[in-house]
């Protein structure tokens, strides 16, 4: 029995105070973070990328679009002035308004022609009337070709899908 009290009286190896971490005297060295798994950040991160978007938007409502800084066609640097003066036109939204309206008369001349009476003399006014639009066309055309370049650098004409189709299409 006497072995049976020795053990039960032994101390034993560890005791709770032995793992507390040591107190110091003031709070913020021992203050433990803690973080509220169940908050909603996600919300947070939605709001600041939508800002970003926005901004990235309204970037290019503020002025025009830079001029690529390679040569165009290795002809026109950046400081030519007549690259300079197409970059000016082509930036404009006066130009690109225009460009939209060409595009809607075109599309309603083609619609208006006869085709049964190909020979009508309101489809010998629409035909002058294509010739006008094509030329309107090229010239856009042409500008955005001289102020991007062909294709050879990044941004360029032809690497642009729309581009080509405007391509194809005049």
């Amino acid at each position: 029995m006497d072995s049976l009290i020795l053990t039960s009286m032994a101390k034993p190896a560890h005791t709770v105070l032995d793992m507390m971490p040591p107190v110091y005297p003031y709070p913020s060295t021992n203050a433990i973070l803690q973080v509220n798994k169940n908050a909603n950040t996600e919300q947070k991160k939605k709001d600041e990328e939508k800002k970003e978007e926005e901004e990235d938007e309204g970037g290019d409502e503020d002025g025009p679009k830079p001029m690529p800084p390679f040569s165009s066609c290795f002809i026109l640097s950046t400081t030519n002035p007549f690259r300079r003066c197409c970059h000016y036109i082509l930036t404009r939204k006066y130009f690109e308004f225009s460009i939209l309206s060409v595009i809607a008369m075109s599309s309603i001349a083609l619609a208006a022609e006869d085709p049964v009476c190909p020979e009508s003399p309101s489809n010998q006014v629409l035909k002058y009337f294509d010739y006008v639009f094509t030329g309107v066309f090229t010239f856009e055309m042409l500008i955005k070709m001289v102020v991007l370049g062909l294709f050879l650098h990044q941004g360029s004409y032809f690497r642009d899908l729309w581009n080509i189709l405007d391509f194809i299409v005049v």
